[in-house]
């Protein structure tokens, strides 16, 4: 572990963090970086699942109101043709 001079008595957090993460052993950069971006696909995946749902809860609504409404909704099967 390298050990580091810092002139600047105010230092920020996100300077902190960095000069932190560079002073690790590459493994552990590297590591952490695999780690870092592996969350961003996790978050991602699961916004997209959270459309879904959310899209999934305004068909499903969609189509019991038209139930109980009486309105006969269009097929589907006819949209794509």
């Amino acid at each position: 572990m390298s050990t580091v001079a810092i002139n600047n008595i105010s230092v920020s957090p996100l300077e902190a963090l960095w000069t932190l993460f560079k002073s690790q052993p590459k493994s552990v950069r590297k590591a952490f970086t695999k780690k870092l971006m592996q969350e961003e696909v996790d978050a991602e995946t699961m916004h997209n699942q959270m459309v879904v749902k959310q899209s999934l809860k305004q068909a499903f609504k969609e189509l019991a109101d038209a139930e109980q409404s009486g309105i006969e909704l269009p097929n589907a099967r006819n949209l794509f043709k």
